[in-house]
């Protein structure tokens, strides 16, 4: 029978930040709220809230430290990457326990480039032919290498999440009548000397991406993995609003099922993680992104049956007590929808 726990949340005004609170609510843990923002939507769904600095500053520690003592937290749910770096660095301590992967997994699956050339002889997965650039004469190469402008070139940086830095270089950009009245903007597509405009007025140049750009259907694969116990639930992403999943359709015995979990165990990635894949018309499947912490949509594998959340809140109070978790049904449809809540 599942044990009953104190959970500390961070980042509740994330984008999973309340279903993520809901979910563990549904198993009668009792869950308390962090976030750097006052006004945070989660604040609202959890026991008691509190803010915090930013992960970086040095009361960040003080702070959590004496919030985890007055609430008696047992273990802590990092939901933003940033404190997920910084709880993965941070052994159990106190009685409170991280859920979340080594500092060593989870610096090679939060940093882009990492992960891809961790992966480059070690993962049965296309991967795009990406380029490191750290200055502007080394991105220009790298761009027009990809065959920019005949082709879209993707740009990101190594290190980010939530789409912040993503464009997509495309010549084809152009803002018509009709476009500028129908489509919302995106503001993804970008010419090059535009971008480079942008960039030239930062005083350092910044370490960036240079990406092959490939189309086709986007993958998000929900993960487990514990001792006793890992699964890969594979959704098709149908609908993607700024990055996050309005709308999925579970996919059973997909192969990215076992690509997810092959990737997964030779990064050592544990509890709940997540990567997201792309498959071309042609079949041709790759890897995109990893996301070493809870994804902002896995509450839809927890919707369709499979309780991920939970199984890492178990499995990290009490290792090897997953055994095993049930299938998603083929077909099982997840709809995001924007809601909201009133407060003073």
């Amino acid at each position: 029978m599942s044990r009953k726990y104190n959970i500390l949340v961070t980042g509740v005004g994330a984008p999973g930040g309340v279903t993520t609170i809901l979910a563990l609510i549904r198993k009668g843990h009792n869950v308390f709220g962090v976030d750097m923002r006052d006004n945070s939507a989660g604040r609202e769904f959890c026991q008691e809230f509190g803010v915090v600095p930013d992960p970086t500053d040095p009361g960040y520690a003080k702070r959590i430290g004496d919030l985890c003592y007055f609430w008696r937290i047992d273990a802590i749910l990092p939901l933003t990457t940033a404190e997920g770096l910084y709880f993965s660095a941070c052994p159990a301590s106190q009685n409170v326990t991280p859920i979340i992967s080594s500092q060593d997994a989870y610096g090679k699956a939060y940093d882009k480039w990492l992960t891809l050339t961790s992966l480059y002889h070690n993962a049965n997965i296309g991967l795009p032919a990406t380029d490191l650039t750290q200055s502007e004469e080394s991105f220009c190469e790298a761009v027009h290498d990809l065959g920019y402008p005949r082709n879209k070139v993707v740009i990101k940086p190594p290190c980010g999440n939530g789409s912040r830095g993503l464009r997509i270089l495309d010549a084809q950009t152009r803002v018509t009548v009709n476009s500028f009245l129908r489509d919302k903007p995106d503001g993804i597509g970008m010419l090059l000397e535009p971008l480079l405009s942008i960039l030239r007025r930062r005083s350092v140049w910044p370490t960036l991406l240079v990406q092959e750009h490939i189309e086709g259907l986007e993958y998000s694969v929900d993960c487990f993995r514990g001792e006793n116990c890992q699964v890969a639930r594979v959704r098709e992403r149908e609908e993607i609003r700024s990055g996050i999943s309005f709308r999925s359709t579970a996919c059973e015995d997909d192969p990215f099922e076992e690509v997810a979990l092959n990737i997964a165990e030779h990064l050592d990635l544990k509890y709940a993680f997540g990567f997201q894949f792309i498959r071309t018309d042609d079949g041709e499947d790759y890897l995109l992104e990893c996301n070493p912490r809870v994804q902002g949509t896995m509450i839809a594998t927890v919707f369709g049956g499979c309780d991920i959340i939970n199984a890492a809140v178990q499995e990290a109070m009490q290792p090897g007590i997953i055994a095993e978790l049930p299938q998603v049904p083929d077909g099982f449809k997840y709809l995001r929808y924007w809601g909201g809540v009133g407060m003073m």
